[in-house]
């Protein structure tokens, strides 16, 4: 059998006269019609549709598919109505979703009814010469329905090449549309729907003006970052997956950050207040993130021990779960409360009238002119203290460079779009590699004095604590280890972030070009 063709109908297209059409030339057998309903699921940021794939579920049982319907695993999974990868069995079907959907939870996005007419074509000889589909299909996405434009997809047979021509000549005089590579079935719903992927993804993007003030570019990048936590909220209360609250805090890091960088050019009363108000907020919502941190690396925990020592952590992860449901409910009266309603409230009317004050000048200056000039100072410190560690160094001094370079990073993201954008995303790529060596040290330092802690506080008089006890004591020696070979890697780390062609690539950052950038290279 050749490969399928699938051509959309025209708009309000009678098939009956297509149908007269085909009788002139062949004996007309249809099957009679099938209906079906499927759904559809991707994560909520578009995962697998953005990897060229979708999943299809009914019941219990799920279709993972290439967008051109190629089938690659098919297997019984999940009974949750929103499963994470942790919530299927080992398998073909796990192995592909690992690839795509990470942490993210799956989530019902599609639910698609299908009638489906098939036809065959058959010759003088009552062969089979031509078979072909006519698909009507409506679709719900959340409260929204939509009629799908309906399709006819020809299954030509091998060895009749005569009659694909002869239909195909009539179909495109009947102006039938071939459907594209890009017109998917997803394709089509997302258009259908109007469905807008960059909303739900979780980079930073806003476009400034170089020549806006301060204030100005202060208020469009707070309101992007408004709106980043509002479309986690949601996610965040309902605990659909972890990714939603880290996103939530991210939006709420980089708030706080870019008030403390530009405080001096902002009405210092009003800020110092809001200040309070979103440090309020991160440390709500810090205690269930901590945990959820350590809740994601079950896996890997268990990998770092000896098989023998790895039954000793259950009671471990039992322990956090019971401990984070407990400040997840914390946590939800704390987003629902009437504080958060009023900062959320408050933040905005702010915003809104941030430009347009005239009672503090410093609001006033260029936002270009400014990012430049803290940009450049946080830069020159980084190099500072950076060039200042030694093997002796404290850790301290490692934590507090991580945090320099977190604002510096923020600055370079917020102002991106008024400077050679290539070559600060190019930048970015070198800054990366100093904060994933100084963000390890940071994790495995944080989580040793955790677990140290936590070892601390037991009493093995039971076999199950001491099975913990010497689980614990085995992961805080790995995570010494690992602490221990990450700072190794420090100093050789920094002078590449600190070498010449980095300076020199932040000059053309500000000069607004990117002649010469770095090889691009995968990490």
């Amino acid at each position: 059998m050749e490969n399928n063709v699938s051509y959309l109908l025209p708009p309000g297209y009678d098939l009956s006269r297509l149908y007269q059409q085909l009788e002139d030339l062949y004996l007309l057998e249809e099957t009679g019609e099938q209906q079906y309903r499927s759904t559809y699921l991707d994560t909520w940021d578009w995962r697998l549709v953005s990897n060229g794939v979708m999943v299809e579920r009914a019941g219990y049982k799920y279709t993972f598919s290439n967008l051109d319907g190629a089938i690659l695993a098919s297997e019984t999974g999940s009974r949750k109505p929103r499963p994470l990868l942790r919530d299927f069995p080992e398998g073909a079907l796990r192995e592909h979703l690992a690839k795509c959907m990470d942490v993210r939870a799956l989530l019902p996005q599609f639910t698609v009814e299908t009638a489906q007419n098939d036809v065959a074509l058959l010759n003088k000889d009552q062969k089979t010469v031509l078979r072909f589909s006519v698909i009507r299909q409506s679709a719900e996405h959340g409260d929204e329905h939509r009629e799908l434009q309906p399709l006819l997809i020809l299954k030509p047979l091998r060895g009749y090449n005569k009659p694909k021509k002869k239909v195909v000549a009539l179909l495109r005089a009947e102006e039938f549309r071939k459907c594209g590579e890009d017109e998917s079935l997803m394709e089509r719903l997302h258009q259908a729907f109007g469905v807008d992927r960059s909303i739900t993804s979780s980079k930073f993007s806003c476009r400034l003006s170089a020549e806006a003030s301060i204030a100005e570019a202060v208020q469009q990048i707070c309101i992007v970052l408004k709106e980043a936590m509002l479309r986690n909220l949601s996610g965040t209360l309902d605990d659909i997956d972890s990714e939603f609250l880290h996103d939530f805090r991210v939006a709420v890091r980089r708030t706080r950050s870019l008030l403390s960088l530009l405080k001096k050019y902002l009405p210092q009363g009003e800020v110092r207040q809001f200040q309070e108000e979103f440090k309020w907020l991160g440390t709500v919502t810090g205690p269930v993130r901590d945990l959820d941190v350590y809740l994601l690396m079950t896996d890997q925990y268990q990998g770092m021990l000896p098989v023998e020592l790895q039954p000793g952590l259950k009671s471990f992860f039992l322990i956090l779960a019971s401990q984070r449901k407990k400040d997840l409910r914390q946590m939800k009266a704390a987003l629902q409360s009437e504080r958060f309603s009023q900062l959320i409230e408050g933040w905005q009317q702010f915003l809104e009238l941030l430009p347009d004050r005239d009672d503090y000048p410093a609001g006033a200056a260029n936002c270009r002119e400014v990012a430049e000039k803290i940009i450049r100072k946080r830069f020159k410190r980084i190099l500072k203290e950076g060039g200042r560690i030694t093997p002796e160094t404290g850790d301290d001094k490692l934590h507090e460079l991580r945090i320099e370079g977190k604002k510096f990073r923020y600055m370079l993201e917020f102002f991106c779009s008024i400077f050679a954008e290539e070559a600060t995303l190019e930048y970015l790529k070198q800054m990366k590699k100093l904060q994933n060596n100084l963000g390890d040290f940071n994790d495995y330092s944080v989580q040793r004095e955790v677990l140290l802690a936590r070892l601390q506080q037991l009493k093995p008089t039971t076999p199950d604590s001491l099975a913990l006890a010497a689980a614990l004591g085995g992961l805080i020696v790995h995570m010494g280890d690992a602490q221990q070979e990450v700072r190794t890697k420090f100093e050789q780390t920094f002078q590449n972030f600190a070498a010449k062609k980095n300076i020199d690539l932040l000059e053309q950052i500000f000069a607004g070009r990117c002649e010469q950038p770095p090889e691009r290279k995968v990490d």
